[in-house]
């Protein structure tokens, strides 16, 4: 036990049991991220509290849907506070995109078809296949459903007769992703992951960018208009 008798009377938690409370990281990474206070605690060590959370905002909340990170009170926000950094992060990445699509591509391109399967009597004519090895490539998913350009290198590839498409493989090696490395994990470390994509689902930089640009466009007039309708009190426009 500590020798130490200093009192330390805090003031009552920002956040009550069950209310929900957004975090601040996120918000700043352009999403806005609702957390169900599940628990508070006083921590000394950080003269502040300790928050603990729940995906699902229902009046029970039991053991198996709590989330295992606690986070400090600091580092929690209200729905306003993070529509406000959403907006200005979701500007930000726009203005980026818009630049990169001026600078990068003279005309708006689009993906263009798949090739027609040509038959030789029984066989099957294999068309050329778009991309070359080596060369670098962005995922349509990304680009569509979370406004990112993210980005591969071809390392192999090979024509798949079931879907009538050339697949391409990219190996990547694994990383660690911070100083802290489990022992169980250190010949993981060694690997390689292998993921394979159709052609159908690549795409060249300026085919990528439009769908980046339309999907942070329509996130950031959503968020705008959240912050109108919740936050009717907060001045300026954005």
């Amino acid at each position: 036990m500590s020798n130490d008798r200093t009192i330390l009377r805090p003031p009552a938690p920002r956040f009550a049991i069950r209310e929900t409370a957004y975090a601040r990281v996120s918000a700043t990474k352009g999403y806005v991220e609702p957390l169900v206070v599940t628990d508070v605690v006083f921590d000394p060590g950080i003269n502040g509290y300790l928050y603990t959370f729940s995906r699902y905002a229902t009046p029970e909340v039991n053991t198996k849907e709590k989330l295992r990170t606690q986070l400090r009170e600091d580092e929690l926000i209200t729905l306003c506070e993070a529509l406000d950094l959403q907006i200005t992060e979701l500007q930000r990445e726009l203005t980026d995109a818009e630049n990169k699509q001026v600078s990068c591509c003279p005309t708006v391109e689009t993906q263009p078809s798949l090739p027609a399967i040509e038959k030789r009597g029984q066989a099957t004519v294999v068309p050329q296949p778009r991309f070359g090895f080596n060369q670098v490539v962005y995922l349509k998913d990304t680009a569509l459903s979370v406004g990112r350009l993210e980005a591969y290198r071809i390392d192999g590839m090979y024509y798949n007769n079931n879907i009538n498409q050339w697949v391409y493989v990219f190996y990547l090696k694994k990383t660690p992703s911070g100083g802290n490395i489990m022992v169980g994990d250190r010949d993981n470390l060694k690997r390689t992951i292998n993921l394979e994509y159709p052609e159908s689902e690549l795409l060249l930089v300026c085919e990528a960018l439009p769908l980046v640009v339309s999907f942070l466009r329509t996130a950031l007039n959503r968020a705008v208009t959240k912050k109108a309708i919740y936050c009717p009190s907060s001045s300026g426009s954005v």
